[in-house]
């Protein structure tokens, strides 16, 4: 009779063991999974950070555009809105100045084609 006892005892013993080790597997494996999602969780949300800041940046180069176009027509038009200067005749000096300068050129000319 002892040895029946032992022999439940013993296969009680190796059913509780049993199931320990099943459901330190099953908890093994429930915190994989939640690593795994708390990695994926991480993933998306370093990628809505990154998509976040680039949504900003280009509302900023939109809004940076729009400005410079504003900017370019305000230039266009200050440039449009200068008068043209006329032409200032030149005085005597300078012209008698700019003859001789080409006499003295156009006689050198000839000298080194003689030459």
């Amino acid at each position: 009779m002892y040895n029946i006892i032992e022999w439940v005892l013993l296969a009680l013993a190796l059913l509780g063991i049993g199931y320990g080790g099943i459901q330190k597997k099953k908890a093994a494996k429930a915190t994989k999974a939640k690593e795994k999602a708390e990695e994926k969780l991480e993933v998306v949300t370093i990628k809505e950070k990154v998509g976040a800041q680039a949504s900003e940046a280009k509302d900023d180069l939109v809004k940076k555009q729009k400005q410079n176009q504003a900017e370019e027509k305000e230039v266009i038009q200050s440039i449009t809105s200068i008068p043209k200067e006329k032409e200032v005749p030149l005085s005597e000096e300078s012209t008698k100045a700019a003859a001789d300068q080409s006499a003295r050129v156009a006689a050198r000319a000839k000298r080194l084609q003689n030459n």
